[in-house]
């Protein structure tokens, strides 16, 4: 039988640990790093509010 490369124990146990796939936006990512500080929510209603008065489709459609 031939050995493995590290990957299993003598008692053919794993010795790999298996990480949770927390994909692009998990905590680790810049996204949520970005969106941790509390100036990223006001820029982002800031900006929607103005986009929603200087528009006039979406002005009509609001209302």
């Amino acid at each position: 039988m031939s050995q493995q490369s590290g990957r299993f124990k003598a008692g053919g146990k794993n010795d790999q640990v298996v990480r949770a796939d927390e994909g692009f936006f998990g905590p680790g990512s810049i996204a949520w790093k970005v969106w941790t500080f509390p100036t990223s929510a006001l820029q982002g209603f800031f900006r929607a509010v103005t986009i929603e008065h200087l528009d006039p489709d979406l002005v009509a459609a609001v209302d």
